[in-house]
């Protein structure tokens, strides 16, 4: 058994998803890889050859992801299937992007990791959800899955629909589950994934909702986790009021302004920081510095105590 499967999801940049697998690799991990099928595999698999730890989705399970579509899920659950096919059995499941970097030492992600009492995982209740007028959130997360029909890349097709405020026929309060939303980024036990897959291959009305809604890759793995006996080990978001997407991130920083920002050394303080042992998002030749910089910190002190603070935090454990 080992401890760590990281799923990664890449399309831009072979350089930075060399410098994260690089930077996470030991004897404890294996990477699992999703490239964009509408970009050329070759320059990232060059990168990695005879690295018999890492593993690119081969053509037939990749896929031409839109963000904002269903495309993103069958990519999630693409790789989340390879890894629980594969012969090796992990403790942990980890989802990343080729544009992460880990801020955390590896030692104190195999210690966080190998820990199968806890999923690292935080949801939002948009069920009880109550507008705010101060909220950066203007719309209501129940639109998602409300006012959308499968889209992947025809936003024309989907502003006309929520503009006219057309309702689908079934919507996801029609088939009994509270619905969550959050960062497409966690870590969950090899059994709690085992499990929310097999509800979800079983549930075709569940994945009807899904594959006719907004952003439904930040909702499918957290509705199923919270109405899962597995709750009790994640976090639930502290109030009704929808603050972003961010504040519901349990392991990695990034800064969400119009875009993801992509990070560079003046972000140094921000990032160790953060109490969260991931950053997104590094570019070479804007992060370099940063990335350098991170490294030696790496080597430093570090404990699951601080890398972790901000999740331990809302778990009540610190």
């Amino acid at each position: 058994m080992k401890t760590i499967a990281y799923m990664i999801t890449a399309y831009l940049s072979p350089e930075s998803l060399f410098h994260l697998i690089s930077a996470l690799d030991n004897n404890e991990a294996d990477f699992y890889v999703h490239i964009d099928r509408k970009k050329n595999i070759a320059p990232f698999m060059d990168l990695f050859s005879g690295k018999d730890n890492v593993f690119f989705l081969q053509d037939e399970m990749r896929v031409k992801v839109f963000w904002g579509g269903y495309s993103q899920v069958v990519m999630q659950y693409n790789l989340l299937k390879s890894i629980l096919n594969s012969p090796v059995v992990y403790r942990r499941i980890v989802s990343l992007t080729g544009m992460d970097y880990p801020v955390a030492s590896n030692d104190v992600l195999l210690k966080a990791f190998g820990d199968s009492s806890k999923e690292y995982i935080i949801g939002f209740d948009i069920t009880r959800e109550k507008w705010d007028r101060n909220s950066p959130i203007k719309a209501s997360g129940k639109s998602r899955f409300e006012y959308y029909y499968r889209f992947d890349g025809n936003w024309d097709l989907a502003r006309i629909i929520k503009k006219l405020r057309i309702r689908r026929y079934k919507t996801y309060e029609s088939i009994g589950y509270c619905f969550y939303y959050g960062s497409e980024y966690w870590a969950l036990t090899y059994d709690c994934a085992c499990d929310l897959l097999e509800i979800y291959d079983n549930d075709a009305k569940l994945r009807d909702v899904f594959k006719h809604s907004f952003v439904p890759s930040e909702s499918w793995i957290h509705t199923l986790f919270f109405n899962s006996p597995y709750k009790e080990r994640g976090v639930v978001w502290k109030d009704n009021t929808d603050w972003g997407v961010g504040n519901y991130s349990p392991l990695t920083y990034f800064n969400y302004g119009k875009k993801i920002k992509i990070l560079d050394e003046n972000d140094y303080e921000a990032i160790t920081g953060s109490g969260r042992p991931f950053a997104r998002k590094l570019e070479n030749g804007v992060s370099d510095k940063l990335r350098l910089r991170l490294d030696q910190y790496r080597r430093g002190d570090s404990s699951m105590e601080k890398e972790f603070r901000f999740y331990l935090s809302l778990s009540g454990e610190s």
